[in-house]
């Protein structure tokens, strides 16, 4: 047997995607490339090329077509050195070649970026940085001198004498969205699978959905005694949303279970059991990673329990860190892949009014899917804990901290070098013209490395409630405007469209 047909059985073999082998013309046998540098065969539904420097890889659909008009393996790509896998923000496919990558999704379709090009919108991030996916393949500016590739959120160019340069930093704003449920209670988390569909929850048992962009907003359901935490979806219909559960900081709740589940885009849900009768009191934060992968933690003040699900939330593991000594409150969640992810909230030490005796905001990680955890970050600063996450690239990330006793100085974290080490970053409380402990830090967000926003406090004037960098936190410059109040959880879907939940819900656009 040959490498294409040891890949082939590997891949399923006729069961598998790529089914029977092709029954008639070019390629129906396993057969030298044009080049004569490799060998290939041709399937119902794909193909697989293999040379000595690179192995056998499969490449099909509309990547393989954009890949053969590019020539194939005689273009300058060459041959797959991947299969196609999905990307780390679950949007989208992706292969890699000798020369290049293509990248599709279905908003964009797909598009190669190779070359200083590609490498600048690496080291930015991929996919998952503001750029989102490219929309062009690369093409020669009209003078002739340079290159550049079209994405979601900007144009990288090139020259000989400037090499590929960033595009300028983002100016999409923030608004309200127009038909943004109103109310006392805040919307605790928001979270959209496109930029039509999106889903809110709030402290009052209520689940809101949109269909049309923001534009309105249908109660899907009420439900007493329920303090909804979070939500994801891992499709338009299957989605979670987690439960604060009784005995924390919310008196009103009396329901006792933690997550449900909705199979029909949440017009029902019901309670998945099985996490209360393990002693796991709510659920607070839920990332979901790809349509499998589904990772939840909680509750604030304690225990900390870490949830997942590898089926897409047919069937879960369970994992007590309060009992593991690791943390006693876990208010957000985030995984890089399956097996590398962060959890933050609060040390072992119990919550107290007071802080007596003292507890600090704690950051943990694992890299073995979550079976066990290794505090990274415990804070200094005593009578807090960090609150939420934003990860505009792998290797950038943010956490802020919420405190709950006297400060000058908003306080919050940063990593450059993948979670490995934080440096705490503050916010001169006097160089926004406040007072001290006036802004209960809670939600931020990045939709770069550098340009991001911090909210959750209220009380203040509205321009004071919403702070805004484009230098990666060393500066912050009032960006809030009416009801930003009390912002719990900034998301990005992509570099030109975001999310916001807090006293209302809000919308980042070009």
């Amino acid at each position: 047997m040959s490498a294409i047909d040891d890949k082939y059985l590997a891949l399923g073999g006729p069961g598998g995607f790529l089914g029977n082998p092709a029954d008639a013309g070019a390629g129906s046998e396993e057969m030298d490339t044009a080049d004569r540098r490799g060998r290939f065969r041709d399937f119902e539904r794909g193909s697989i090329y293999w040379k000595s420097q690179t192995g056998a890889h499969e490449v099909h659909g509309d990547i393989r077509i954009k890949w053969a008009q590019l020539g194939g393996e005689r273009g300058f790509l060459g041959f797959p050195v991947t299969d196609e896998l999905g990307t780390p923000d679950g949007r989208g496919r992706f292969n890699h070649f000798e020369g290049g990558s293509i990248y599709w999704k279905p908003e964009t379709h797909a598009h190669e970026v190779h070359g200083a090009i590609r490498d600048k919108w690496a080291s930015m991030g991929w996919e998952r940085s503001r750029l989102g996916y490219p929309i062009s393949d690369e093409k020669k500016t009209s003078d002739g001198r340079g290159r550049f590739s079209d994405f979601e959120g900007g144009r990288i160019h090139w020259t000989p004498e400037r090499g590929a340069e960033e595009p300028e930093t983002q100016t999409s704003q923030w608004s309200q969205f127009p038909g943004s449920p109103a109310g006392t209670a805040r919307h605790d988390d928001i979270y959209f699978v496109d930029e039509n569909t999106g889903w809110s929850v709030r402290a009052t048992g209520l689940i809101h959905k949109t269909t049309d962009g923001g534009n309105t907003w249908a109660l899907k359901l009420t439900k007493t005694g329920t303090h909804f935490r979070c939500i994801g979806f891992t499709s338009p219909s299957r989605g979670f949303a987690g439960n604060l559960g009784v005995g924390s900081y919310d008196a009103a709740v009396t329901d006792s279970n933690v997550l449900y589940q909705t199979f029909d885009g949440g017009d029902t849900w019901k309670n998945v059991p099985g996490f209360a009768e393990e002693g796991m009191k709510g659920l607070c934060a839920m990332y979901i990673l790809d349509a499998n992968h589904v990772y939840g933690g909680g509750r604030v003040r304690g225990p900390a329990y870490f949830i997942k699900s590898t089926d897409g939330g047919a069937n879960w593991t369970i994992r007590n860190l309060t009992a593991m000594g690791v943390m006693n409150g876990i208010m957000d969640i985030y995984f890089q892949d399956p097996l590398n992810g962060f959890v933050v909230g609060m040390d072992p030490n119990k919550f107290s009014a007071d802080c007596s005796p003292p507890y600090h905001g704690r950051l943990a990680k694992t890299t073995d899917g979550g079976e066990t955890w290794t505090p990274v970050l415990t804070t200094d600063i005593s009578c807090g804990y960090l609150w939420k996450m934003s990860w505009p690239t792998p290797q950038i990330g943010y956490v802020s901290m919420q405190q709950n006793g006297s400060y000058s100085e908003i306080a919050y974290y940063k990593t450059t070098d993948g979670g490995n080490n934080w440096v705490l970053k503050e916010i001169p409380l006097s160089s926004l013209g406040l007072g001290s402990s006036s802004f209960y830090l809670q939600g931020i967000g990045f939709v770069s490395p550098d340009e991001g926003w911090v909210g959750g406090t209220a009380g203040i004037p509205y321009p004071s409630s919403f702070l805004h960098t484009s230098d990666g936190g060393d500066t912050w410059s009032k960006s809030g405007y009416n009801n930003t109040y009390r912002i719990n959880r900034i998301r990005f879907l992509n570099s030109g469209f975001g999310v916001a939940a807090g006293e209302r819900l809000h919308v980042f656009r070009p």
